[in-house]
């Protein structure tokens, strides 16, 4: 059994309902969808667990050692944030920094607030529709065992080398000094 991830807001904004629409086009009854969080949403999240055997809901996990843990045995998680929203090119998706450093591979749409050196560890879904979120999932999951592996220890590294607080901090002092 495979799984994709996804925690978090359970709102529109958060793109829940484009995720459970592109969930619902792969037929593979072999893979499940696990969803933890809460919002306005949530009742819709129920509602589709009810319909399709392979959704699981399962609530605000309450301990963080458990939404890692399900992040770590996720094969995919996806980041729903929508490009649509204006606020989307403004802010950056936290959960993605916790994602990428959960060596799992990480499916998002391409959103303004999301810094450009991050794009080569995600695979993007380029229209925000829920065939482009489909195809971009089966993208990821058609990859080898060591080729998620492969990228996804790339993507703690430049998680944990490149955006540290450490290198924060220099960033921050070399603009500082540069006044």
């Amino acid at each position: 059994m495979r799984k994709i991830g996804y925690s978090g807001k359970l709102d529109e904004a958060y793109g829940i309902r484009i995720l459970l629409d592109a969930f619902s086009l792969i037929e593979d009854p072999e893979l499940q969808l696990w969803v933890t969080g809460s919002g306005r949403l949530m009742e819709i999240v129920k509602e589709r667990e009810e319909k399709d055997r392979r959704i699981r809901f399962l609530g605000l996990l309450e301990n963080r050692d458990l939404v890692l843990q399900m992040e770590e045995e996720a094969d995919v998680l996806v980041n729903p944030r929508l490009p649509s929203n204006p606020l989307s090119d403004f802010s950056f998706p936290s959960k993605l920094f916790e994602y990428l450093l959960s060596g799992t591979p990480v499916v998002s749409f391409r959103i303004g607030g999301i810094p450009e050196d991050y794009f080569p560890y995600l695979y993007l879904a380029e229209r925000e529709t829920p065939e482009a979120l489909s195809s971009a999932i089966l993208k990821a999951l058609s990859l080898s065992r060591e080729a998620c592996l492969r990228r996804g220890r790339a993507a703690q590294r430049f998680i944990r080398e490149e955006k540290s607080p450490r290198e924060a901090a220099e960033k921050i002092w070399t603009f500082v000094r540069s006044l």
